[in-house]
């Protein structure tokens, strides 16, 4: 018989998914700021066209939303897909979060393909990481 800690842990009770969540999801906005980071610097020391950073930085927030979605689903090690997506929404809200303090461009329909490809990706990062076997 499983304990009351154990079920809690397992169920995402007592505040461990919201930890679960926020940690995966800081470690996966690290990665796509690592990322954007290093395009950068290829681009700067290369002589790479300019048309190709958007590519990359959509490259960096599907991998991002990915890995997050991923460590999420492997700390909680259920409903993978729930978790993934909900780490690639969070991820999706420190973007718009972001864009909104930087730019001065209003929100508008074109904020709709980025959510799905940052949830599906998070949602994809989350099943690879519940059905990965452990060690």
């Amino acid at each position: 018989m499983k304990t009351k800690k154990q079920m809690a842990s397992k169920t995402g009770e007592g505040g461990f998914a919201a930890k679960s969540v926020a940690l995966s999801s800081l470690f996966g906005a690290v990665l796509c700021a690592g990322m954007l980071c290093l395009f950068a610097l290829l681009i700067s020391c290369k002589d790479l066209p300019l048309g190709i950073m958007g590519p990359m930085a959509v490259l960096s927030l599907i991998l991002g939303c990915l890995f997050a979605g991923f460590l999420c689903s492997r700390m909680m090690n259920c409903r993978g897909m729930m978790w993934g997506g909900v780490c690639g929404t969070v991820l999706f809200l420190f973007v718009v979060a972001a864009q909104g303090f930087c730019a001065d461009a209003g929100f508008g329909i074109a904020v709709l393909p980025k959510f799905v490809m940052m949830l599906t990706s998070g949602m994809i990062g989350g099943v690879f990481g519940v059905n990965l076997r452990g060690r």
